[in-house]
């Protein structure tokens, strides 16, 4: 099983997660079925969801949170806004997604530099393509020399892509490949790593998010 930051609703409680009080601001008075649609749409969400703060600071990053503990106030008429807590699903903010693209040799060794302010492990969402092969693997050997990413028996040609986060696996001809997969995520340390690609492909592509320390 993989291990990481982020923290999943209605499972185990973050010891500490980033938490904000949010101030919305209606230009107007809501009607009752307008507060009620806000309640729904702010804080009726069973996942996290992603926000982004269209300020400078915040270029390039974004908070996967949700809404809670809403407390309407009223200015004359009607309700005018709600004061709000805004939980993440981590200590920090996250930047948007990035993806390093490697065409590796058989046996060769590429280069990935894990700059996420977390000394965790990261874990990528990993795609490649078969060129001439049917089994490809990677060893991280910064952090083991034993531990392998490992495929075997597939098409080749086909694409693969390995959701580090979920576990999910998808193939490019729909077929279910679990049972070709050795259960191994890639896992990527803090720092340069070292990644030794065994296996013939035109394309390997890791897809990852950072984690962004907010306020030291």
């Amino acid at each position: 099983a993989t291990r990481s930051l982020r923290h999943v609703l209605l499972a185990s409680t973050p010891a500490d997660p980033l938490e904000y009080d949010i101030e919305v601001v209606a230009t107007r008075p809501l009607q009752p079925y307008e507060v009620n649609t806000v309640h729904n749409w702010l804080c009726g969400q069973m996942t996290f969801k992603k926000l982004t703060i269209q300020a400078p600071q915040y270029a390039g990053m974004h908070f996967n949170c949700v809404f809670n503990e809403p407390d309407d106030y009223y200015i004359r008429a009607g309700t005018n806004g709600f004061n709000l807590t805004m939980t993440c699903d981590a200590g920090g903010a996250w930047s948007d997604a990035k993806t390093a693209t490697y065409t590796p040799e058989d046996g060769g060794i590429v280069i990935f530099n894990n700059q996420s302010a977390s000394f965790d492990y990261l874990y990528p969402t990993v795609t490649f393509t078969l060129d001439g092969g049917t089994d490809f693997s990677i060893i991280n050997t910064t952090d083991s020399t034993t531990r392998e990413f490992k495929f075997t028996d597939l098409t080749d040609g086909e694409t693969i892509t390995v959701n580090g986060q979920t576990g999910q696996i998808t193939s490019s001809l729909g077929n279910t490949r679990v049972d070709k997969f050795n259960k191994h995520y890639l896992r990527l340390m803090h720092g340069i790593n070292n990644l030794k690609c065994i296996g013939k492909v035109s394309s390997l592509k890791f897809t990852y998010e950072k984690f962004i320390r907010i306020g030291g």
